[in-house]
């Protein structure tokens, strides 16, 4: 009675105001704080425990905060102890019980979730890798046989030649590099495209699923698309449909058509390319209300002929069909001005600028290379350098000192300097 009460109360008020049109929401209870920005939502409740809001569903967050904030600086928060903290998408590396053997060492955090690590005698590793399933303990034999036990007290055993063989092999390769520290990302698989931004990370797979990354979990996200971006402008996807969407609280808004490729890493503003390979910008004005726009409207049309394109602070960056690259400097985030493109050297298939202006891109050979020199004076840089990969690639993005790469072979690859 007082529960049913209470929401009959709270239409009732609700229903006097003619201005707004408000509802309950019903899937979670006792928050203590909430904050909208840039489509998305995150909460608080009063156990302190974090939330972020996919479609209808409210995700844990990791961690415990009195205070949580989301807008385009990213997710940011406040924990009892009066600590601030920014979010970036990652693997944990707090765990609970672990053991060693042959191949690497096996752990279990307080979650039950599992996690392997390579390292070698030095104790130089790779970080922790997660792996499917749940366990309350691990054991790892000198033959480099994995046995646990799980809540329930059932025993389990891994299948080490296919679960581990592979994870292996690739991290022996990739340790050939000494620019950058690789880790394979083992649990999620065939990924198409990848974007990072803002301490985000977005994805989405060859069945067109996007996914979001909370703390080590891919968690689903609503809709079908084939590509996905996250950065100061939000989430923003383009379909199969070629329909570009905006993520506005939990679900997918469309905002216009015939589009291919979508980039919102500009300073809330983005850009795109139409199928026919017209680039296009929309100013950040016009991208903050976009319930009941025009589904022809491409903002402002841009000058050239390119099929994807990146912004940063210093300006976007774009290929052509024939993989050359262009940079144009000194958009304006309130009218889309610029000076048009300039020419740099090198071929690239794909491109993609992070927030704090670095740039990475794939060759058709699978090749990823990134731009040294950049700086707010001299936005173009100074040259190419090639990182190591030793499998071909197909996408990459960066954020945050976090390089992440799509291989042809359908792994996916977080690394760091």
């Amino acid at each position: 009675m007082r529960a049913t009460a209470a929401v009959l109360l709270v239409h009732c008020l609700l229903a006097i105001s003619h201005a707004w049109d408000c509802q309950e929401v019903l899937n979670i209870n006792n928050l203590m704080q909430i904050d909208a920005g840039l489509g998305q939502v995150v909460a608080t409740d009063t156990s302190q425990i974090p939330y972020y809001l996919v479609a209808d569903k409210w995700i844990r967050l990791p961690g415990s905060l009195k205070h949580i904030t989301i807008g385009p600086a990213g997710i940011w928060g406040v924990n009892k102890g009066d600590s601030i903290y920014k979010y970036v998408a990652g693997l944990p590396g707090a765990v609970k019980y672990y053991s060693c053997g042959p191949f690497g060492c096996w752990a279990v955090n307080n979650n039950d979730d599992i996690f392997l690590m390579s390292l070698n005698q030095d104790c130089q590793n790779k970080g922790w890798s997660h792996i499917d399933g749940k366990l309350s303990m691990i054991e790892v034999a000198t033959d480099g046989s994995v046995f646990g036990v799980n809540s329930l007290g059932d025993v389990y055993t891994r299948d080490i030649m296919r679960a581990t063989a592979a994870v292996l092999l690739v991290l022996c390769l990739l340790a050939i590099s000494h620019a950058w520290d690789c880790q394979t990302v083992v649990d999620i698989y065939n990924l198409m495209q990848i974007d990072a931004g803002l301490g985000q990370v977005v994805a989405t797979n060859t069945n067109q699923i996007p996914y979001y990354l909370v703390g080590d979990k891919w968690i689903r996200l609503p809709g079908s698309l084939k590509h996905i971006t996250v950065g100061p402008a939000g989430i923003w996807g383009v379909n199969s449909g070629n329909i570009i969407y905006k993520y506005v609280a939990g679900n997918w808004e469309q905002y216009a058509i015939n589009v291919k490729q979508v980039d919102a890493g500009g300073d809330e503003f983005i850009v795109g390319a139409n199928m026919d390979n017209t680039p296009f910008c929309v100013k950040s004005s016009a991208i903050v209300g976009i319930m009941g726009q025009d589904p022809h409207y491409h903002g402002t049309r841009l000058p050239g002929s390119v099929k994807y394109l990146s912004c940063g602070p210093f300006g976007c960056w774009a290929v052509n069909n024939n993989d050359e690259i262009f940079l144009m400097s000194n958009v304006n985030k309130d009218t889309c001005q610029n000076k048009g493109w300039s020419h740099i050297d090198g071929k690239l298939s794909m491109i993609e600028v992070a927030t704090d202006g670095s740039v990475f891109g794939v060759n058709s050979d699978g090749q990823v290379y990134t731009r040294d020199g950049i700086t707010a004076s001299k936005p173009e840089g100074t040259g190419w350098s090639i990182v190591p990969m030793y499998m071909p690639m197909t996408h990459v993005t960066y954020d945050l000192g976090r390089l992440w790469v799509v291989s042809k072979s359908g792994f996916t690859m977080v690394c760091k300097r």
